[in-house]
């Protein structure tokens, strides 16, 4: 853990350019690292990634527009400190373990709440 963390940290860029994802672990430990993220806008990144926020997208899955982005970000280094500090404030912010726990705890409560209700009703 501490190694991976010191190679994010050393990094200037983290490039993730896969074309299919559900929800990469990866992206949010490079974010926790204040790496600069560029990446396809592929499901579960768009989700993970505010383009221009906590990192860059780029405009379509072609390898052309993964370039400019990545051109683009790689020519500015204040660009890529600001955009790691402010990723790394959104992944502990919003998805550390403590956070996921009481969302998912949060969402069982909403399940047996509305199970509960509807039982009530139904007798």
């Amino acid at each position: 853990r501490n190694r991976l963390l010191a190679l994010y940290e050393a990094a200037d860029v983290f490039l993730f350019a896969s074309p299919a994802e559900t929800f990469p672990c990866v992206i949010l430990e490079a974010m926790a690292s204040a790496c600069c993220v560029v990446a396809t806008p592929t499901s579960g990144v768009i989700e993970q990634v505010e383009d221009g926020r906590t990192g860059f997208l780029a405009a379509t899955m072609s390898g052309d527009d993964l370039a400019k982005v990545l051109l683009a970000v790689l020519g500015d280094a204040s660009l890529r400190r600001r955009t790691g500090a402010v990723a790394r404030d959104t992944a502990t912010a919003s998805y550390s373990a403590d956070m996921m726990v009481r969302r998912h705890v949060a969402l069982y409560e909403e399940i047996a709440t509305d199970w509960a209700a509807r039982e009530t009703s139904s007798t």
